[in-house]
């Protein structure tokens, strides 16, 4: 039984649904107007919080072998990665810290267990599969002093997480590094890896913002590489086309987790689903990110927005893990369904809260039309 009370449905499959012509997304005020009346006509219900704690012991060990000098502390669990296989990375740290790694969760009879040996000391994990390659990465931090961090996106390659190796790795300063192999490619034995970067432009006296470009490389040429490649990758990755449509001025963001759009009844097949998160500053200077999704045909290069779909108000209240963080969600996978992704109204979407809990929503499917 879905946790949803459904009082209308006037949810339909698109038929002509209308691409992006203006080059800015709406802000996150009025996109957030237009989900919150949404949900409340379809009265889902609100999301709940993944118990992690049984585990402690398991992340405590694991937090010790990457950090022997941290002390003690409250473990938080958030930003679990895509669900790949059965298999699910989810970050982890000490509440009053930064440290983090990436530990592999494995299902095993319905239930979530951690792996205390397969872990990455890496921030907000994403993972993805490149024909018979398991790719998985996350953000590496290095202190450069005591008021400044380096920060890049590191890769690692392998065919199963037991495997995995340290790969390339992206620019640095640039984060939300995603990637997925593409449906329908014109060379079934060769298809195109698409892969979505966020770079940053200067905005406002130099305030940092992202939006979302896009490269394409044949698969071939994507797992060829080493990491002597990766200075080369960098720089493909700073300099690739940004997408047609950026965020609003003042806003920034990236793509979560790509979704290849593989049902053929669905006006999107062969398009890529982006999950992703719009963030801003509101009025009284207090962060928001929310969870947002794209549609990208990356052949003619559109964008179809299909607007919010998740946000931290969607969950029971929690302690953030910092003053000023209660507006955060950081989606991570979103769940169609079994066997098409355009069977059902509704899915379900998961992703970091408040960055100190795990948790899931229903939502709409946002390859359906929503008329509330």
């Amino acid at each position: 039984m879905l946790p949803i009370e459904v009082r209308d449905r006037r949810i339909s499959l698109p038929t002509s649904p209308v691409k992006m012509t203006q080059d800015r997304l709406s802000t996150v005020p009025v996109a957030l107007e237009v989900y919150r009346r949404h949900r409340e006509a379809f009265g889902l219900r609100k999301g709940w919080f993944i118990d992690n704690t049984p585990h402690t012991s398991i992340y405590e060990e694991a937090l010790r072998r990457h950090y022997p000098h941290q002390g003690e502390g409250s473990i938080t669990v958030y930003n679990p990665s895509a669900r790949v296989k059965n298999a699910q990375y989810r970050r982890v740290e000490r509440e009053t810290v930064e440290d983090s790694i990436s530990v592999l969760h494995v299902k095993r009879k319905g239930i979530w267990y951690p792996h205390p040996d397969r872990t990455l000391p890496v921030q907000d994990p994403f993972v993805a599969t490149v024909g018979d390659q398991l790719i998985v990465g996350g953000v590496q931090t290095h202190p450069i002093d005591e008021h400044n961090t380096l920060y890049w996106t590191q890769f690692y390659k392998g065919s199963s997480p037991e495997t995995l190796e340290e790969w390339v790795r992206g620019p640095n300063i640039m984060k939300d590094i995603r990637l997925s192999e593409r449906v329908g490619s014109e060379n079934p034995d060769n298809p195109i890896i698409d892969i979505y970067p966020r770079q940053f432009e200067l905005h406002n006296a130099g305030a940092e913002r992202g939006n979302i470009a896009h490269l394409a490389m044949p698969r071939s040429e994507f797992l060829a590489m080493t990491k002597n490649d990766s200075a080369a990758f960098s720089e493909r990755l700073a300099t690739a086309p940004l997408l047609p449509v950026k965020f609003p001025e003042g806003n920034w963001g990236g793509v979560n987790t790509p979704v290849p759009i593989d049902d053929p009844r669905s006006y999107f097949y062969r398009m890529n689903l982006l999950l992703i998160h719009q963030a801003y500053y509101d009025q009284v200077d207090i962060r928001q990110y929310v969870a947002r999704a794209l549609i990208h045909d990356p052949v003619r290069n559109d964008i179809y927005d299909r607007g919010i779909i998740g946000e931290a108000s969607d969950f029971p209240d929690s302690t953030p893990k910092k003053p000023g963080l209660d507006k955060i969600f950081f989606p991570g996978d979103i769940h169609l369904g079994n066997g098409s992704q355009t069977k059902y109204p509704f899915a379900f979407l998961e992703g970091g809260v408040r960055d100190n809990r795990h948790g899931m929503t229903p939502t709409f499917n946002p390859l359906q039309d929503v008329a509330a």
